[in-house]
């Protein structure tokens, strides 16, 4: 496995437990084999990019855009790794739900929190699934879109990784409009 900061390990280990399979491969896949998991400053414009090339084709294929807006100088202090396992599976839950339009991947600045956003035009959700998934439910469904479902594995590790980077998580949706996820870093 990796080495991590005291605590760390045992928080990844539970929440990479709960997962399946192929989500949890996923995850190791971008683990570096006996790597420090430790916080650095980087520029989260260079990850959106990172992230962006990795799923771009994905969206080509739904003829969606993948916009992103954060500035190339803004920097934060954080966890690399779980923060671009965090926005890939942001984004890609984004392209899964979405159909027609676009997905921004922003950041701002308010009051000393770093605030990271994942936007869509997606098919959206109503206030129940939102509080579902907030309170851990696992089942994420859309009938409107090829009668297409999300195990709801990939906001669990969304989720464990908010709590790792010790983050808070927003989600506001509207059922046919489509979703913003913000995640605040202090």
């Amino acid at each position: 496995f990796f080495q991590a900061e005291d605590g760390i390990r045992d928080k990844l280990v539970t929440g990479v437990q709960t997962c399946a399979l192929p989500i949890f491969l996923n995850w190791i896949r971008y683990q570096q084999k006996n790597k420090l998991l430790k916080k650095s400053t980087f520029k989260p414009f260079e990850t959106a990019e990172q992230v962006a090339r990795v799923l771009r084709s994905s969206a080509k294929i739904k003829q969606l855009e993948l916009k992103i807006s954060i500035s190339p100088d803004t920097s934060i202090h954080q966890y690399v790794e779980p923060f671009r396992i965090l926005l890939h599976n942001l984004v890609s839950n984004a392209i899964h739900f979405t159909e027609h339009g676009q997905i921004e991947i922003g950041m701002a600045e308010h009051e000393m929190q770093k605030i990271v956003w994942v936007k869509d035009t997606g098919v959206g959700m109503n206030k129940r699934q939102v509080e579902n998934i907030l309170k851990g439910e696992t089942i994420i469904s859309s009938t409107s879109v090829d009668l297409r479902k999300g195990h709801g594995l990939g906001y669990q590790i969304i989720k464990d990784l908010i709590e790792l980077m010790e983050a808070e998580i927003e989600i506001n949706s509207q059922k046919g409009k489509g979703t913003t996820v913000q995640i605040y870093f202090n």
